[in-house]
This record gives C-alpha cells, sequence and structure tokens, in this order.
C-alpha cells in the first residue's frame, strides 16, 4: 500500500487552492492577464441588461474586474420528432466552472446591494459559493450487497482460497505508482504532461474493483469483502480527480482530501479480513498471494 506523509498533503492542497484562485478568474475573464487592458475594453457575453448596468462600474482591482464576462457555451444541433433541426446551448461545467459562475452571480447581488467593497461580505458568498460546488459534487460509486457474488461454504479451505485470491488481485492488478505524489510532482516541476501517468493507476483500480466483486466470497467475510471494494472505489474517484488538477483544481481538492481516509478504509477492510484468518486458523505461507494480509501495518 502506497505511503504518504500529511505535511505533503497539506502543501499540495495549499497549491491546488491557488490554482482553483487563478482558474476561477480565467474561466471567468480571460482578458485578466492582458496587461492595461481597458475596462471599455472588455466583452460582456450571456449577461443581462440588468447585469451589464451592474457590473458597468466595478472597481479597478483585477479579481473584480475578472466577473464582468463569463464562460463561452457550446451551441449542439438535435433532431427533433418531426425531423426538423433544433439549436440547443449545451454548457459542460466542472466543479470549478461551476464555482466560478455561482460566485459570479452572487457577487453581482454583492454589487447590485452596494457591498460588493465589504470584505466581511465577499468573503460570506466566497464560504457559500465553495458549500454548495463542494454539496453539489459528484461521490465515488457505492456497491451494496447485491453486487457481491456470496457464498455458504466457509470451510477452511475455501477460506484460504478466497484469501489468496484478494492477494493476487493486489498483486496482479493493484498499482505500481502513488497518484498523490504524481500530482506533487507536476505541480512541483511545472509539467502537466506528468499527469499522464496517472492513467494507469485508474485503470489499475478499476480492474482491481470488477475482479475483487467478481471473486466469491464467504458469508462471514461478505461485510468486510464489501467495505474493500467501496474503499476501492473511492480511490479510483480520488485518482480521477487528481487527474484533472490542471483543468479542474476544485474535483482534485476534494480529491485529495478524501485519499487519507480512503487508503485507511483499504486498511481496515484487510485487517478485519485478517483477523477473521487467525481466529479460524486460517493462514498463508510466504509464497501465497494470501501473504498480503500479514504485511498489513496493524
Amino acid at each position: 500500500m502506497a505511503k504518504y506523509y500529511p505535511h505533503k498533503q497539506t502543501v499540495l492542497i495549499a497549491i491546488i487552492c491557488t490554482l482553483i484562485v487563478i482558474c476561477t478568474l480565467v474561466y471567468i475573464r480571460p482578458q485578466i492577464l492582458i496587461k492595461n487592458n481597458s475596462l471599455s475594453n472588455v466583452e460582456i457575453k450571456a449577461v443581462n441588461e440588468e447585469q451589464k448596468n451592474t457590473i458597468s462600474d466595478v472597481s479597478n482591482t483585477d479579481w473584480r474586474k475578472a466577473f464582468l464576462t463569463t464562460s463561452s457555451t457550446t451551441s449542439v444541433s438535435t433532431k427533433t420528432s418531426n425531423g426538423s433541426t433544433k439549436n440547443t446551448t449545451e454548457e459542460k461545467l466542472t466543479l470549478t466552472d461551476q464555482l466560478s459562475r455561482d460566485f459570479f452571480t452572487r457577487y453581482v447581488e454583492l454589487k447590485k446591494n452596494n457591498l460588493s467593497e465589504d470584505n466581511e461580505s465577499v468573503q460570506k458568498i466566497v464560504d457559500q459559493t465553495l458549500n454548495t460546488t463542494i454539496n453539489s459534487a459528484s461521490q465515488p460509486k457505492i456497491y451494496n450487497l447485491s453486487h457481491l457474488t456470496i457464498i455458504e461454504d466457509t470451510s477452511s479451505n475455501t477460506t484460504h482460497s478466497y484469501g489468496n485470491n484478494i492477494g493476487t488481485v493486489f498483486s496482479k492488478d493493484g498499482p505500481r505508482a502513488d497518484p498523490v505524489m504524481i500530482v506533487s510532482d507536476a505541480l512541483e516541476k511545472g509539467d502537466m504532461n506528468l499527469l499522464k501517468n496517472i492513467k494507469p493507476i485508474i485503470t489499475s483500480y478499476d480492474k482491481m474493483i470488477r475482479a475483487v466483486i467478481a471473486t466469491p466470497v464467504p458469508r462471514p467475510l461478505a461485510n468486510y469483502h464489501l467495505n474493500l471494494v467501496n474503499s476501492l472505489s473511492s480511490m479510483l474517484f480520488v485518482t480521477q480527480g487528481l487527474e484533472k488538477v490542471s483543468t479542474d483544481p476544485v474535483q482534485s481538492m476534494l480529491a485529495i482530501k478524501l485519499y487519507t481516509p480512503t487508503q485507511e478504509a483499504i486498511r481496515l477492510a484487510l485487517l478485519s479480513m485478517n483477523s477473521y484468518f487467525n481466529t479460524n486458523r486460517v493462514y498463508f505461507t510466504n509464497n501465497e498471494p494470501g501473504i498480503l494480509f500479514v504485511t498489513v501495518p496493524q
């Protein structure tokens, strides 16, 4: 199992938070990075007349000027039931996009109420926007006992075979790298191409989930088995989120916060299985895949 140090995680979260701010500003107003760009030249998109009037005299700080434009949308042509073509607008928003758009809406309300210069009010809408975004975020897929193949055979031989089968999944399909370390390295070096090394890890967790679900489990171990499946599902979710650090830092921040609890969940599931094996005098030799359970940190 991969190891990770909490202080490193804290630094990584800080870096990702900085990326969130940068990506939020870039999302709302790409021209923010252009020097000496006057307010009169800023293009207003997807904003109604009331909003235009509200923001026309926004103060000259960069973060406030960022809210003078919103992201573009994609026009999609679809066929109607009578065969004609209908144009619709479709937005594909990341969590970072969503946070940016929601903050823009709340900020406009502050401006309308002459509170845009009040730091306490601004901080309040920052907190509200972040909470709303987090609450609307997708979650790891959750499995239940109906997804498992539960068997009634609880003999030592069957239990022993089960332990070796799980050990084989980890030795054969388990990831060979730590996604958090890859993200940390990419951010420290400023080389987002390194994020491609996360793809094989995503594939590994996907294979592990499918393999563990397909493994017949003796009924007394079913709940531990289910905990293992769901913790692997959570780790897949975490890894997929970390891969998006350069395009959706909000999603990556949520992923990194789940990383340590998910690692702990995997550890506890394996320890619970090992406790059952020991209680029922099911042991594994050093050349058996089931020796995995002995190596789990207590």
